[in-house]
């Protein structure tokens, strides 16, 4: 799984987002399901022990 940390102006929080497609794949949600391609992706309901992203990096 790859994520995404972005730092918005005005916010204190960094917001952290999954990648679920790179450019050209065809993402949809269909009846509340997530599909990559023709593929329902299979969502994951714990995440690894993550550790601390230092800030300014």
């Amino acid at each position: 799984m790859d994520i995404v940390v972005l730092s918005p102006p005005g916010r204190e929080a960094p917001v952290v987002k999954r990648v679920i497609g790179v450019p050209g794949d065809q993402v949809r949600s269909t009846d509340g399901r997530l599909w990559l391609r023709l593929w329902p992706v299979q969502e994951i309901s714990t995440l690894p022990t993550l550790r601390p992203f230092p800030a300014g990096t």
